[in-house]
């Protein structure tokens, strides 16, 4: 079952009623139902330029997606699940910092819906959605840079350079990050 509302506290500058739809994909908050899905599809592969490592069994994902569930209600954090809107579970998109100006997005894609234009499709759909807001100045998009497909939608979606540095992950591997602005039209 999809919720249809997003709960968040009053300092939380986005607002975003669920669940959203775009073209091809339905964005929900994350919920119980999608723990087998995200185990079964957030490999070591998909995580190899993610600050969170593949999870090593169910209870991991359990108790991260209470913590996800704690931050979304706390409003720090909007993390979703996607999926077709056949039902089929496609990946994930969080939004982090969203009770500041300046929030950030990230994405990940199963394997076999990568190269589909799903990616970019819901990093549009979002980042037009969070610019709508006036009080937001802009979007970042953090991306290692080894990450070719990341660093593509970044730059085809209008994303400019602003930073770069090296983060840890939470398995202690070193990421090269290229951190990209999204802007509304004409900034």
């Amino acid at each position: 079952m999809i919720d249809k509302s997003f709960t968040h506290n009053k300092n939380t500058m986005l607002k975003i009623q669920l669940p959203i739809k775009s073209e091809r994909i339905v964005f929900s908050k994350i919920s119980a139902v999608f723990v087998l899905d995200i185990f079964a599809e957030y490999t070591e592969k998909v995580a190899e330029f993610m600050d969170i490592s593949a999870y090593k069994s169910i209870d991991d994902i359990i108790i991260r997606s209470q913590y996800l569930q704690s931050q979304n209600e706390q409003g720090n954090y909007i993390h979703l699940v996607m999926t077709l809107k056949s039902g089929e579970f496609i990946g994930c998109l969080g939004l982090c910092e969203v009770n500041t100006f300046i929030p950030r997005i990230y994405i990940w894609l199963k394997e076999s819906a990568q190269n589909m234009g799903y990616g970019s499709e819901a990093v549009t759909q979002m980042r037009d959605i969070i610019l709508a807001n006036k009080e937001v100045k802009y979007l970042n998009y953090p991306v290692d840079r080894r990450n070719a497909p990341s660093l593509k939608l970044a730059k085809k979606l209008g994303g400019r350079l602003s930073a770069q540095y090296g983060r840890t992950s939470d398995n202690q591997k070193l990421l090269h990050v290229e951190e990209y602005r999204f802007f509304r039209d004409g900034e």
